[in-house]
């Protein structure tokens, strides 16, 4: 009903009840208004364009994964310069692939798959791309393409007809770039495209990279948000997913030195908070030195109070249009996922955390 017709409906009632408002009236109106904001809700759950089926993980590099060499998978905005840099570190134990992975992972070898949470996937992809650093999001909008590697296209049109629906007051898309339309847009508006974007091309790969290696026993997940909340603490976690660490008794004080050392490294070379000048070199052990500017993941201008406004309006959106789709792949990568916690032990989440 319009808001006319339940305020003729209110004065009835009360007409009809001596001024005060029937208690199973009001019900009736709440009743009324819910079932017709649903039948609008139908046409307000996007993305409703196709998606593109997922490219099975190749792992990149000459060596495969065996169980004593292992393999960091990582995806766009899930860590892929964190991975280069711990790649470094660990130095020639493991490989990387840090492409776009959603599974194909083999029983018996060994994978470290980074993950996020896909709300704060959105924020940071939000604040990543309308800066134009890739070059996919500079070229003005791609038209009518059926398919874009990067979704974006898919995200116009999709945010294009969100608008006529069901949110009309958005502005209106014009003959510009990806990073343009991000730019301009105010920052709700921008969050809606870019979370249309990312559930075309980036969620699904993280969610569908970390429901295959929870099949695989040699396989773990972990949360890129775990590690850069304490980059000393992650460190033994992730070279126990990647390296086979079992060795005899005697050598223990060797692998505890090793451990040890890469573990200073990893937090003062990977951490961008901590990470010297780019000539700078840092010492891996007695053997090993490598220049700053070589690793390390690009960290974009720090916002941390502005971040939880935008995780709300991420959390709105995904509840108004998106059918909560990002809630529930959410609930997924969080359920697979092995945690990070201060004394360095590796935990799987407990259903329903």
């Amino acid at each position: 009903p319009t808001g006319r017709s339940r305020n003729a409906a209110a004065a009835a009632s009360q007409r009809g009840h001596g001024g005060v408002t029937s208690r199973r009236a009001i019900k009736m109106i709440r009743v009324l208004s819910l079932a017709a904001a649903g039948a609008g809700a139908d046409r307000c759950v996007f993305p409703t364009e196709p998606r593109a089926p997922l490219q099975a993980s190749v792992v990149a590099g000459a060596a495969r994964p065996s169980a004593r060499r292992g393999s960091i998978e990582a995806n766009h905005k899930t860590g892929t310069y964190l991975a280069a840099c711990l790649a470094r570190v660990v130095k020639n134990n493991v490989q990387l692939h840090s492409m776009h992975t959603s599974g194909n992972y083999v029983a018996g070898k060994r994978y470290l798959v980074l993950t996020r949470d896909p709300f704060v996937l959105v924020d940071s992809a939000y604040r990543y791309h309308k800066r134009g650093v890739e070059a996919w999001t500079k070229p003005r909008q791609p038209g009518n393409r059926n398919h874009t590697s990067q979704g974006h296209a898919e995200a116009f049109r999709d945010y294009s007809r969100l608008r006529e629906a069901c949110a009309p007051t958005l502005p209106a898309l014009e003959d510009e770039s990806y990073a343009a339309a991000l730019a301009r847009l105010p920052l709700e508006a921008g969050l809606v495209l870019e979370a249309l974007r990312s559930l075309h091309r980036d969620v699904p790969y993280v969610v569908a990279s970390a429901e295959a290696c929870a099949k695989v026993e040699t396989c773990a997940s972990v949360p890129l948000d775990d590690v850069m909340a304490n980059y000393t603490a992650a460190f033994p976690v992730l070279a126990r997913a990647l390296l086979d660490l079992a060795v005899p008794d005697h050598a223990a004080d060797t692998r505890a030195r090793w451990l040890d050392d890469r573990r200073h490294a990893f937090a003062r070379l990977c951490d961008p908070r901590r990470r010297p000048e780019p000539n700078a070199t840092v010492t891996l052990n007695a053997r090993h030195r490598v220049r700053a500017s070589r690793v390390g993941h690009v960290a974009s201008p720090d916002d941390r109070e502005a971040r939880p406004r935008r995780l709300g309006l991420v959390r709105r959106i995904d509840a108004l249009y998106l059918g909560g789709e990002l809630a529930r792949a959410n609930a997924t990568v969080q359920r697979l996922a092995t945690r990070v916690r201060g004394d360095a032990a590796p935990s799987r989440v407990e259903p329903g955390r």
